[in-house]
């Protein structure tokens, strides 16, 4: 698959895959979880943005390569927000661990 051998363009993975793509899976995901007592569907969620926080990571510092001068905050940019995915991540995490009664 493309998105596994990190050939779309920085664009295609940071707006289509992490923003549009995030809204969507962690939109469903987080309705069905209100109805739902099952741990899978966070986790789906999860892992939908882990991996689409390192494709855009790995996509963004391909682009670095290739243009060097030109852009280069929209690489930093995205970088950024990757990282800042993650760590909105780790705070649904803990606080979903915290709130739930297994």
């Amino acid at each position: 698959m493309k998105i596994f051998e990190n050939r779309y363009s920085l664009t295609v993975n940071f707006w289509g895959f992490l923003i549009i793509g995030g809204l969507i899976v962690r939109g469903i995901c987080g309705y069905f979880s209100g109805y739902f007592n099952a741990p899978f569907i966070i986790l789906f969620a999860a892992a939908y943005t882990i991996f689409t926080s390192l494709t855009t990571w790995y996509s963004a510092s391909k682009n670095k390569e290739i243009n060097s001068n030109k852009y280069f905050w929209k690489s930093s940019a995205a970088q950024i927000i990757s990282i800042l995915h993650l760590i909105g991540l780790i705070y649904l995490l803990v606080t979903w661990t915290w709130n739930t009664n297994f």
